[in-house]
């Protein structure tokens, strides 16, 4: 019975340990590496949403994300699209980019409070990035600041 007793506890052990690690891995990339972009004078790994689902779903109902983390919502085409804090539970940075990935419109710290208003950009949009408030103002990005991505991403109508 001990030696069961043993291995029960080493396996928990090791199941915990590598679910820590999990938790905890991050994805590690050199400079030029594609797993990251720039932004300002800062370094974001990118959450594509590139579905209508991923899209609505966004980062409601998230914890808040990492200091290099940030959503980049990718449309078909050029429009104007609104976005609210729905289900939010922290406040963002929201820029809107041109099909170019230049910024054209910034919301800074919008608070999940601010929910049912929507907030949209004046100018057209083919994406909207979302990272945690103050990135914007920490990496001084403003309207004309490119998110210099290497593939930029599409997707079908």
């Amino acid at each position: 019975m001990r030696f069961h007793r043993t291995f029960g506890v080493a396996l928990v052990g090791l199941i915990l340990g590598i679910g820590v690690a999990v938790f905890f891995a991050r994805p590690v990339s050199a400079p030029g590496d594609d797993s990251s972009v720039v932004f300002g004078d800062g370094r974001l790994f990118l959450e594509l949403a590139t579905s209508t689902s991923t899209r609505e779903r966004g980062l409601g109902l998230r914890d808040p994300l990492a200091s290099d983390a940030a959503m980049l919502f990718v449309f078909p085409k050029d429009g104007s699209y609104a976005f609210w804090m729905k289900d939010m539970r922290f406040p963002i940075d929201i820029f809107w980019l041109n099909a170019d990935a230049r910024v054209v419109h910034i919301e800074s710290s919008i608070a999940p409070s601010t929910y049912p208003a929507a907030f949209q950009s004046p100018t057209p949009a083919r994406y909207v990035l979302e990272t945690n408030a103050g990135y914007a103002e920490h990496h001084h990005i403003q309207i004309g600041t490119t998110l210099e991505l290497k593939n930029i991403p599409t997707v079908a109508p």
